[in-house]
């Protein structure tokens, strides 16, 4: 049936996330035309039960039978029988703890293979975050909140291309329109997991704790911590039950009920090795303070073989810059569980760290096709491919991770920088605004926002932004060198060279001693110390010539040519006194939008410190 204008209403309100009338309006559609399968498919994402879901989805198999993502809804919340053969390998070696409890009799402590959890999906290409939230989608619901309370790695200078590799697309018969972001899950050729069981201790004497396993299975983690308070209570030695109520909270984002939950089993039993796990994941969300450090190599100690301990522990080094360390941790990591996404991905933050953006990029690739669920992957191959020059290319992952996570900076401030190198400027401003209003305290926005404001011409709010941002973080290179620029610019050049002769301590790369070299040699330049400027030309020239923009180097061997007319020009007026620059206050900033008729620079093809 061709859509209508009450589909489109309907639409409108999964857009607004208004369930109850997008129900009535699809009901209504149904009521005239029953074989109408899209309505029944967005019927499934809206539906309270699975019994409901159920007969949505065989409604949808009744009128299209070869309809493959009803096929696997109906699979994973058990209405079908699921085909062995079109089954995926799985992605991790699942893991067991057994666990000591005097109330569970011996002979019910052997091990027993672990059911695979199954990803319950609803509809195709729904909105994201609605269906997330009526059908409990495993594939990012199930996974560990992605919030890092660790300092992060931000890479402010984005130096790109081949185009973003894709899962073989699904045959589908019948498409809602996307009126949002697909759901991840629908790319899969079959539903499966790469997300393994920490523990799975069996607890014969109570029902609570199947059903609670069960619910994790089908990520609903309300259920899972229900449950698990039922196992404990009947057992109070059961700090595996603990331990699962603590991770049904931290799905759910209630960190400090998790965190409580973590510290009530160490309380029981301090020698349980995935309690600290859990409370090293979720202590520095609850307080920015804390150093999970600590609980993380104690999780270890107690036990060696725990690979979810080491990759966190990775992922720790990762944010402090300690990137042997990481490498060292996530080796450990994958020689336990080698086909874990989490190799690749966090390899590939390894190696942006470290500037090596080609593998970064690589391995980024490789995660996000190991499991097209994991959605922290999206936002590293968006890195990845800035780090690359691939700006436009990065929009494409960028869209798919926002698509789920609005409340986070920095996506935003990357889609800023993509925006900007094609060129709009206003465009990426007002993203990073967005940024800004998520996190006022983050000094990278400003940074940003102050490198537009010195293309667009408005050096003043270039100047606030920078020296702002610059309080915020002392140690940034690119805030201090560009707020020397802003000095050279306004024409106190004198004070401008001090600025960027102070950028020297803060140099770590060899595209910031680059930078450096050639802003300071305009600055001696324009306060005529040729000698002392022609110096810096040299130093500029003997960096790698992968640091060294083209036509920077062109206008270094330029003025090192033996005749004396072949000085670069300077563009600044030259002055011998240091003019002090306008006081700063340190007050945030506010973005101003640029006057009617204004005339906006358009930005070289590559942005430079």
């Amino acid at each position: 049936m061709a859509e209508t204008p009450l589909f489109d209403q309907a639409m409108e309100a999964i857009e607004k996330r208004d369930k109850s009338h997008a129900r009535e309006i699809l009901a209504r559609l149904l009521k005239d035309d029953p074989t109408n399968v899209a309505c029944w498919l967005w019927m499934s994402t809206l539906v309270e039960t699975s019994k409901e879901q159920i007969y949505c989805l065989q409604e949808v198999l009744k009128f299209d039978p070869n309809n493959e993502t009803a096929r696997r809804g109906l699979i994973s919340i058990g209405g079908l029988q699921a085909d062995p053969q079109k089954m995926p390998p799985p992605g991790l070696v699942k893991r067991k703890w057994q666990v000591a409890a005097p109330t569970v009799a011996k002979e019910t402590q052997a091990k027993t293979p672990l059911p695979w959890k199954k990803i319950l999906p609803g509809a195709v290409l729904g909105v994201a975050a609605l269906v997330l939230m009526v059908v409990g989608i495993i594939g990012l619901g199930r996974r560990p909140a992605v919030d890092r309370g660790y300092a992060q790695v931000v890479n402010t200078m984005p130096p790109s291309s081949t185009p973003l590799p894709t899962s073989s697309p699904v045959v589908r018969s019948v498409t809602p329109r996307v009126t949002g972001t697909a759901p991840l899950w629908t790319q899969l050729e079959a539903t499966y997991t790469p997300t393994p069981l920490v523990i799975n201790t069996p607890h014969p004497r109570t029902e609570a704790y199947r059903s609670a396993m069960s619910a994790y299975g089908r990520g609903e983690w309300d259920k899972v911590v229900n449950f698990m308070e039922q196992v404990y209570q009947s057992d109070e030695t059961a700090v595996d039950a603990l331990y699962y109520v603590g991770e049904g909270y931290r799905m759910q984002r209630e960190y400090e009920k998790a965190l409580q939950a973590y510290n009530r089993g160490i309380k029981v039993d301090s020698g349980f090795a995935p309690l600290f796990l859990g409370r090293a994941r979720v202590a520095p969300l609850v307080d920015k303070k804390a150093d999970p450090l600590a609980d993380l190599l104690l999780a270890i100690e107690l036990d060696a073989s725990l690979a979810e301990a080491h990759f966190e522990l990775a992922r720790y080094y990762i944010g402090v810059n300690q990137l042997e360390l990481a490498q060292e941790s996530l080796d450990r990591g994958t020689a336990l569980q080698p086909g874990s996404p989490y190799t690749a991905l966090y390899q590939a933050e390894i190696d942006l760290a470290a500037g090596r953006a080609e593998p970064a990029l690589e391995k980024a690739r490789q995660a996000q096709q190991m499991d097209i669920t994991l959605l922290e992957t999206y936002l590293v191959m968006a890195e990845a491919m800035q780090a690359n020059g691939m700006m436009t290319e990065s929009l494409e992952p960028l869209s798919i991770y926002l698509g789920f996570r609005k409340n986070e900076a920095q996506p935003y401030l990357l889609q800023a920088r993509a925006v900007y190198s094609q060129g709009d400027l206003d465009g990426a401003l007002g993203i990073i605004n967005k940024a800004l209003d998520l996190n006022p305290k983050n000094p990278a926005p400003y940074l940003e926002r102050g490198l537009i404001y010195i293309d667009k011409g408005e050096l003043d709010l270039a100047r606030k932004d920078l020296n702002y941002g610059l309080g915020l973080d002392h140690s940034s290179f690119e805030l201090s060198l560009n707020l020397g620029r802003v000095f050279m610019l306004q024409g106190f050049v004198g004070d401008g060279f001090i600025q960027i002769n102070k950028s020297e301590e803060l140099a770590k790369t060899d595209r910031q001693f680059a930078a450096l070299y050639y802003w300071r040699a305009k600055s001696l330049l324009t306060l005529g110390r040729n000698n002392a400027a022609l110096e810096d030309f040299t130093r500029l020239l003997a960096l790698p010539p992968e640091a060294v923009p083209e036509d920077w180097a062109a206008e270094a061997e330029q003025a090192l040519l033996p005749t004396p007319t072949a000085t670069v020009p300077a563009t600044l007026t030259p002055t011998a006194t240091l003019t002090p620059p306008p006081t700063e206050t340190l007050i945030p900033p506010t973005a101003q939008p640029t006057a009617a008729g204004a005339k906006t620079a358009t930005p070289s093809p590559t942005r430079k410190p």
